[in-house]
């Protein structure tokens, strides 16, 4: 276990995480607080130490740049960083629409949640008993098929208001769907424990 290279990594995303969350605080400063800055630094400083740590001075690196040998590769992943923050905004702004919009307590629009978030699982697990994972072309498919669902959810965050019913709400997310099974379809066996690795990072902000 890279424990040095995983430090690095939840170090860099968090503090990421931290400095463009406390971005949207009211405060007349904006960026220029210097906590945002310090911890946006901290943030990009750590990101660019895991990216030299792993590529120079680890013995069992949890990443490596060889496995970005294609395009394909390289889409997948920046699709899977994109993924990644879609989704952070749609879990973050959909409690507050629940909460503040339609007025529902805590406990209701934390259910709500779970509500929209449970069909994954059983996607998840359909997909892994259809091997979609091994067929590189009906994989491409699902991964687009996802792309089109995720825009049309996230586009239909404009239609609600205080008056939309509840499937209106529960509907909208449950579009959402995963770019993981693609990884293994467009890359080799000797590198599967890698892809994983990296494919987390894009997706942490979820």
């Amino acid at each position: 276990m890279d424990w040095l290279g995983a430090t690095f990594m939840l170090l860099g995303i968090s503090c990421l995480l931290v400095g463009l969350s406390w971005v949207g605080r009211p405060s007349p400063s904006g960026w220029g607080d210097w906590r945002i800055l310090a911890f946006s630094c901290v943030g990009g400083f750590a990101m660019l130490g895991l990216v030299l740590y792993e590529n120079i001075w680890a013995t069992q690196p949890m990443f490596n740049l060889a496995i970005f040998n294609s395009i394909p590769t390289i889409m997948v992943y920046i699709g899977g960083l994109l993924h990644g923050l879609l989704l952070l905004c749609h879990l973050q702004n959909l409690p507050m629409y629940l909460i503040l919009v339609k007025y529902l307590s805590p406990a209701l629009a934390g259910l709500g949640i779970v509500v929209i978030t449970a069909p994954v699982l059983p996607a998840l697990l359909l997909t892994a008993k259809m091997g979609i994972a091994r067929n590189a072309s009906l994989s491409r498919w699902v991964v687009r098929a996802g792309w089109a669902l995720n825009l049309l959810a996230s586009s239909c965050f404009i239609l609600l208001d205080a008056e939309t019913p509840s499937p209106g709400w529960e509907g909208k997310d449950s579009a959402n769907t995963n770019t993981n099974t693609n990884t293994n379809a467009i890359t080799t066996i000797s590198h599967t424990r890698r892809e994983e690795g990296e494919q987390a990072v894009p997706r942490s902000p979820s």
